[in-house]
């Protein structure tokens, strides 16, 4: 399973054709949309990924991916695929700000927050 982080002003369809190349290959690809930074926060203000610069104010997004995570691992809002993914293998991709977001849940440093926020469950990221 990859989870896929688009950049600011990105949607769960951005980047539609690695899901697609993902899955050619048996990889289940989990495309997210991180509200407050997606596509209907930034037409609504502009200024809204102005927060990039700022790890408190990313940390929404950087939580998103533990939930999910946490999500893969117990199946609760994936009934529906259930015994076909395997919770101990999950990676993570991203592009833009979406990168900075796995960079983060990977382990890298971030400002006032250490280490804190990275998911050692995650097996791969790029």
């Amino acid at each position: 399973m990859v989870i896929y982080c688009p950049g600011g002003g990105g949607n769960r369809n951005s980047n539609e054709m690695l899901g697609r190349h993902l899955a050619s290959h048996g990889l289940a690809a989990l495309p997210l949309q991180h509200e407050g930074s997606d596509d209907r926060a930034v037409r609504s203000n502009p200024k809204a990924l102005q927060a990039v610069n700022d790890p408190k104010a990313s940390e929404p997004r950087f939580r998103d991916i533990g939930f999910v995570a946490r999500n893969i691992r117990t199946g609760e809002s994936l009934v529906e695929l259930q015994g076909r993914l395997d919770p101990g293998r999950i990676g993570i991709s991203g592009q833009s700000y979406g990168g900075l977001t796995c960079q983060v849940v990977a382990g890298q440093i971030a400002e006032g927050h250490d280490q804190k926020l990275a998911l050692p469950e995650l097996r791969g990221a790029f």
